[in-house]
């Protein structure tokens, strides 16, 4: 099943709110909300939080991870035990793959947070300090499409099951090299958009949250 993952930029003043329960986070926010359920209760807070905020919208990014490296998709795909009878020293978390799956990992000694105001039903979000943020902005300005690309194999990411890419199937030759080309150019779309809104997070010193939805 595909997620759609959310990446928020807000002010330090707001993560103590948002570490709270939804329906409570949005009466401290408005004491005379209406709210029917926890999904309308993250889409009110969204709708509320003042000051400068921004939020970017993207279809299941678990693509654009894998094309950065697929040996931790092979790695998923042997299984838990594979991983337990093989198991190596944990590597330093890759920076840029933290950046697009909100990874809640220490970096440097600093942990990422939970979010629960965030959890629609889907696991709460996962916020990065200011300092975490320029971290992971300036390893994701390093990465250029090519990077991706060098990865990118349309017929084995549909095989994989990547989320966006369908299933392999009887396609007429026309329509998979029409959907390959869409599919190689929203690479360098999402990566870019992507690296701007960490830019902007980090610019102005703000925390980002990851979260599904």
């Amino acid at each position: 099943m595909s997620m759609a993952v959310s990446y928020l930029r807000v002010a330090a003043d707001h993560i103590e709110l948002l570490r709270k329960d939804p329906v409570d986070a949005l009466y401290d926010l408005n004491p005379n909300a209406y709210c029917p359920d926890r999904n309308a209760a993250v889409r009110l807070i969204l709708q509320n939080l003042p000051g400068d905020i921004e939020e970017l919208n993207m279809n299941d990014t678990t693509w654009l991870a894998w094309l950065l490296s697929p040996a931790i998709f092979e790695e998923k795909r042997r299984g838990p035990l594979a991983r337990l009878f093989h198991k190596a020293p944990s590597p330093a978390p890759d920076l840029p793959l933290v950046a697009i799956l909100g990874s809640a990992v220490a970096i440097e000694g600093r942990d990422a947070l939970r979010i629960p105001a965030l959890d629609s039903g889907l696991g709460g979000g996962t916020a990065f300090d200011p300092t975490t943020v320029q971290k992971l902005s300036t390893a994701l300005s390093q990465i250029i499409p090519d990077d991706l690309l060098r990865n990118f194999d349309y017929e084995t990411m549909q095989r994989m099951g990547l989320p966006g890419f369908g299933v392999p199937g009887p396609y007429k030759e026309e329509e998979r090299i029409t959907e390959e080309r869409l599919a190689r150019e929203s690479v360098s779309v999402e990566l870019w958009e992507l690296q701007e809104f960490y830019r902007r997070a980090a610019a102005s010193g703000q925390y980002v949250i990851v979260y599904r939805s």
